[in-house]
């Protein structure tokens, strides 16, 4: 199996701001909207899933149990306020010059105690604020040229419109 990165525009402070505030019909609403990707995942995994999503809806603590589960389901939440960006020539990846980016956060959710997988997914994140410095980062880090240049195409889709952060995953 080869690992790679898939990156999403969108939207983090939002959803850390709704994603604990929303009223039952902004609930169900989301909940309706995140079904057929919930169901994906409730197929992958043979968790329930749709039951943890109402949990941390309703505010309910995070349990390490399902650590994996809530990034999986938080990157369908990241698509759902924003888009996928074109990968292709991420996989398969080395993450040793990633890692070296350090305008980068991993798992950079500002939720109380959610916790953090012990294996996949890697999830890295650059907030608007710092994407300028990471564009000088990976222009500097990032060897080879094709990567290079779809990274720095990531860094000018999150110039444009209101999903102006970037998320990626690696599994």
């Amino acid at each position: 199996m080869s690992y790679g990165i898939t990156p999403i525009q969108t939207n983090i402070k939002l959803i850390e701001q709704q994603i604990l505030n929303l009223n039952e019909t902004q609930k169900k609403e989301y909940i309706k909207a995140l079904r057929p990707h919930l169901k994906e995942l409730q197929a992958s995994f043979g968790e329930p899933v749709l039951q943890i999503l109402k949990d941390m809806l309703n505010g309910k603590g995070f349990e390490a149990e399902y650590d994996y589960l809530y990034w999986y389901i938080f990157e369908k939440i990241f698509l759902l306020h924003g888009s996928s960006l074109n990968n292709s020539e991420w996989y398969p990846t080395d993450l040793s010059e990633l890692g070296k980016l350090k305008a980068l956060k991993i798992f950079d959710l500002q939720l109380e105690n959610i916790p953090y997988p012990d294996d996949f997914p890697l999830v890295y994140s650059c907030r608007s604020e710092d994407i300028e410095t990471l564009r000088i980062e990976v222009s500097e880090i990032i060897s080879d040229s094709a990567q290079r240049d779809q990274f720095l195409s990531w860094i000018d889709a999150c110039n444009s419109g209101d999903n102006n952060d970037l998320v990626l995953y690696y599994y």
